[in-house]
């Protein structure tokens, strides 16, 4: 009866821990992932860790079970000669390196937010894909929205304002304009008025009438002269 308890506790923890345990991959969710890092900048200009990772990819999810070789990766995926010697040519050694850091930098810039970590476990040449379960929250949060709100009603605000200032602006320049228009339309007329109250003196009549009436134009010139109130 112990031993019964004791395996049914042991399937129960085992059921629980699967339960925690997230969930693999789909291929397709693995497959995006891969676009994602050859889309990348830091694999995209390298075409050999493109071809590499595309490589693995495809053996990794079609044949698990199949262990490459650093002859058929070099011959197949780099387009080595076929008299390729690993014992003599680290090149594929080197490169699953460059790749395996290459990931570990992408995962720490540009694919801090990926759903799905790829790796190149060591003495190996497959991929792992693992579901991430720590994706940090976007820094992008409703908070930072509340900012972003006021300044846009505070643009508002100053743009409003701005309008309202041009428009008593323009008010001032057209009533300043009308007052200017009124004062020196009356000054006129009261000088129209004032030269058209009477007749000028008799001797003013006598001394200008031969000059203008005249049979040549009459010219008056003022010499250094000094005039009080309007010319």
């Amino acid at each position: 009866m112990h031993d019964c308890n004791a395996h049914m506790a042991d399937v129960i923890e085992t059921l629980y821990a699967d339960s925690r345990a997230p969930q693999c991959p789909s291929p397709q969710e693995c497959l995006a992932q891969v676009d994602r890092l050859i889309s990348s900048p830091l694999l995209q200009r390298s075409e050999s860790l493109c071809r590499l990772v595309q490589y693995l990819a495809e053996h990794t999810l079609n044949s698990p079970t199949h262990h490459l070789k650093e002859y058929q990766i070099a011959t197949e995926a780099l387009e080595r000669a076929p008299d390729f010697d690993p014992q003599l040519d680290a090149s594929v050694r080197i490169l699953a390196g460059r790749l395996r850091s290459k990931l570990a930098e992408y995962y720490k810039s540009t694919g801090a937010h990926d759903p799905i970590l790829v790796d190149v476990p060591k003495g190996t040449y497959t991929l792992s894909f693992e579901r991430r379960t720590d994706i940090p929250e976007p820094k992008s949060t409703a908070a930072e929205h509340v900012p972003a709100s006021l300044e846009s009603t505070a643009r508002f605000g100053i743009q409003r304002s701005v309008v309202l200032a041009l428009a008593i602006l323009a008010i001032v320049l057209l009533a300043s304009g009308s007052v200017i228009y009124v004062i020196h339309h009356r000054a006129a007329e009261s000088v129209i008025g004032k030269a058209a109250a009477g007749p000028s003196p008799m001797a003013f009549q006598t001394f200008w009438y031969p000059f203008l009436h005249g049979p040549q134009e009459t010219i008056v010139v003022f010499s250094n002269a000094i005039f009080v109130g309007n010319p």
